[in-house]
């Protein structure tokens, strides 16, 4: 079943904070990754990630993970599952929307696409199965 967030969530989560990725790594552990993150209207978030990197490997394997995102006392975290992605087309279309998100200049905006562009990257849809927030 898929969580839903409040009014405030949303708001929350459209404004442009860096989130923390936990994946679980093989041996049960947390693995916290800092990523740039996008709230559809349907309420999945979009993230982006290099397909060789640990996380990935984790997802891969666990589809379980958490997402936190904060600017200081303002929270929100998600406990979910994640479905992957590997559509070139989809992964360019998602990534270059996360990085017209997170970058203002467009002359910056175009050196982040040209350099992922040339990654083999993924694309992750997180669907939220509980939120707690403190906002």
């Amino acid at each position: 079943m898929t969580a839903q967030f409040s009014e405030r969530a949303q708001a929350y989560l459209q404004e442009p904070n860096i989130a923390v990725l936990s994946t679980l790594n093989e041996d049960g552990s947390s693995q916290l990754t800092p990523v740039w993150y996008l709230l559809e209207d349907d309420g999945t978030i979009i993230l982006n990630t290099q397909k060789h990197l640990r996380k990935a490997k984790n997802m891969f394997r666990d589809a379980r993970v958490a997402l936190c995102i904060q600017d200081g006392m303002r929270y929100v975290t998600i406990n979910g599952i994640v479905e992957i992605s590997q559509d070139r087309a989809r992964v360019q279309d998602e990534l270059a929307r996360l990085i017209a998100r997170y970058i203002d200049r467009e002359e910056t905006r175009q050196q982040y696409r040209e350099i992922f562009g040339r990654q083999d990257r993924i694309s992750l849809h997180f669907q939220p199965i509980n939120v707690i927030e403190s906002l």
